[in-house]
């Protein structure tokens, strides 16, 4: 995610995570903004963002890189729900409100 204006960031990113033993990933979400970027965003019934959430003061890789490696480090869990149980704390996970039939 390039931006020309670092100061101005209302995007959603999108990261793909998964177990180094089991096939296949996840699709995780989170919004990431920058306060000027907030000023952007569009409100409903007065609110103009809800979680997952990410506030930086302005757009830059290295610093969101680092979040995010620290923060996912922190998610390991002895199961992959162990793990996705963590993980929703700070992301939208793909398959939040799934339900089989």
């Amino acid at each position: 995610m390039g931006t020309r204006e670092p100061k101005i960031v209302a995007n959603d990113v999108e990261i793909t995570i998964g177990s180094k033993s089991l096939k296949g990933a996840d699709i995780f979400t989170i919004r990431l903004v920058t306060p000027a970027g907030l000023e952007t965003l569009g409100s409903k019934m007065g609110i103009i963002a809800t979680r997952p959430l990410l506030i930086m003061e302005e757009y830059d890789y290295e610093n969101l890189w680092n979040w995010m490696e620290k923060t996912l480090s922190s998610c390991e869990g002895e199961t992959w729900l162990d793990c996705v149980a963590k993980l929703k704390n700070y992301f939208d996970w793909e398959y939040d409100d799934y339900k089989e039939f």
